[in-house]
């Protein structure tokens, strides 16, 4: 493999590992972020599926924690104490 094929891949990889997209741009010593993002944009699109399902997850963890909280707990606007 070229060693251009070799730079590429391991900034991919990067990518796909969640590295912050500024430290594979300076890694690779790109003059800006953008240069790094516009070149490796066939990235994101799976980037942005983990993302929504982290999010999801998250959402999911949130609403689940929201209904095992006892009802005696809740206080009249939502998650303020009882005021008795």
């Amino acid at each position: 493999m070229p060693l251009h094929g070799l730079r590429h891949s391991h900034a991919t990889l990067l990518l796909q590992a969640g590295t912050h997209a500024r430290v594979v741009m300076e890694r690779l010593g790109h003059s800006s972020i953008r240069v790094t993002l516009d070149t490796y944009s066939h990235v994101a699109g799976g980037l942005q599926e983990s993302v929504a399902r982290k999010v999801d997850d998250f959402i999911g963890a949130k609403n689940q924690s929201v209904s095992e909280v006892p009802k005696s707990k809740v206080g009249v606007r939502g998650f303020e104490p009882p005021t008795t």
